[in-house]
């Protein structure tokens, strides 16, 4: 399929829905019908091609993320070893803890 319909198709104004080719002549139905064809199609392959490219902003994103958190578990609080104290009274009758 060409890129282009031979001599151009150019549009009088905006949303006029008359046509022309380059030498300003009016431009026959069928070669309308080819142009909004084309440019459909262009249309459709940037759609496909900025949607494929968001994919692959979000893959990359989400290996950035991955990368950015942490491994390691975060440290745990450590509890002191449980000391055992014994109490005694000695002769005086005062309390004596041992450990």
């Amino acid at each position: 399929m060409a890129e282009t319909v031979a001599g151009g198709v150019y549009e009088d104004a905006p949303n006029a829905g008359t046509y022309h080719d380059a030498n300003g002549k009016p431009v026959s139905k069928e070669a309308v019908a080819e142009h909004l064809k084309l440019v459909a199609e262009r249309a459709k392959k940037a759609q496909e091609a900025e949607a494929e490219l968001v994919r692959q902003q979000a893959a990359q994103l989400a290996g950035l993320r991955q990368l950015m958190t942490p491994t390691v578990a975060a440290p745990q609080a450590v509890k002191p070893p449980a000391v055992v104290t014994e109490t005694e009274t000695d002769s005086e009758g005062r309390r004596i803890r041992r450990s």
